[in-house]
């Protein structure tokens, strides 16, 4: 089995952290999401998958590489104007000719089985299967019906409030047969659920729906974003968190330094090489990114730090998002929805 991972997209919606970086480089536990991802890939046994860019490409590549760390062999794939979810698979024909593969978005986060899923679309003798979770009323995703057999039939893609009690949701998880490519077309784009599913239902095509009753977030705005962190450090997400855990609930990095009269309240993450002032105030739901400096006196709470940020003496930050290098001067405070990136 192959992957591709759709890691195109711009981000709007998660602007400004975005600004200056691709959605799956956006920091998601202290890490890369893209590589929460390619952590996925690995346990399944994943050994090539393809990457398709667009926007700040040089930066997946930095990251990525070849995915040596990861166990697998890295194919990328330069998009020159965004083709669409489906259409970005179009150039990939022949990577993807010979063997059932999964598609993925570089921006998801989940702990999907993609073993457990391959075997539900042989068991099913599927063209294409379709990652689907419970909806609760949210209008921002497609969503979608099923039939007794677990085969799809039907999508709303805007739902109205008449329409949005369809049971499920379109996770943007997917497997498929290489059959698939025949109906993308070249140099045009080309989406998943508004073109591709409809056009294979129309002719009589097999599409599967698997129910997924793990966890899935889709972090492309901010809100779900903050809540996908909440959710880690409550345990309803199946992502690994590095670190030692110091006391229950609070997982501190290596080379990190602590001072004295430290208050730590977890649950909490603090990465690597980070140095905590004397008498600072770490607070329940906090990450604190590799390589942070917290000043004494300071306050950080219900907040998400990336890598490099420095909060001075006496700061207090509540609520808000970190983007790397953020610089924060002495006796100032930041509060709910804040977001602050350079």
């Amino acid at each position: 089995m192959k992957a591709m991972i759709l890691a195109a997209g711009e981000g709007m919606r998660l602007r400004p952290l975005t600004i200056s970086r691709p959605k799956p480089m956006v920091t998601v536990a202290n890490k890369p999401n893209i590589s929460h991802v390619l952590d996925k890939l690995a346990h399944a046994g994943i050994k090539e998958a393809a990457i398709n860019l667009y926007s700040y490409p040089r930066q997946i590549k930095s990251y990525v590489g070849r995915g040596k760390p990861w166990g697998l062999n890295i194919f990328y794939s330069q998009e020159k104007d965004l083709s669409g979810t489906a259409g970005s698979l179009a150039p990939l024909r022949n990577f993807f000719k010979d063997e059932t593969f999964a598609v993925l978005s570089g921006d998801g986060v989940s702990d999907i089985n993609l073993i457990e899923l391959e075997a539900f679309h042989k068991r099913h003798r599927a063209l294409a299967t379709l990652v689907l979770v419970r909806n609760d009323a949210r209008f921002d995703y497609g969503l979608v019906r099923l039939n007794g057999d677990h085969q799809v039939a039907g999508f709303i893609e805007k739902p109205s409030w008449s329409e949005a009690f369809a049971p499920y949701i379109n996770s943007g998880i997917y497997m498929m047969e290489p059959e698939v490519l025949k109906w993308i077309p070249d140099g045009e784009p080309f989406d998943f659920a508004r073109d591709l599913w409809p056009r294979l239902m129309a002719e009589g095509k097999k599409l599967c729906g698997y129910v997924f009753g793990g966890y899935w977030c889709d972090i492309g705005n901010l809100k779900e974003y903050r809540r996908c962190h909440r959710d880690i450090l409550e345990g309803r997400a199946n992502i690994k968190i590095s670190g030692t855990q110091i006391e229950p609930n609070v997982w501190v990095g290596e080379k990190t330094r602590i001072a004295k009269g430290v208050i730590l309240r977890g649950p909490i993450v603090i990465g690597d090489g980070a140095v905590i002032g004397k008498n600072a105030k770490i607070m329940p739901y906090s990450f604190i990114g590799d390589y942070c400096r917290i000043g004494g006196g300071a306050v950080v709470e219900e907040s998400i730090s990336w890598k490099c940020v420095t909060i001075a003496k006496g700061v207090r930050v509540s609520g808000c998002v970190l983007a790397d290098g953020t610089r924060l001067k002495e006796s100032v405070s930041f509060f709910e929805g804040a977001i602050l990136s350079v």
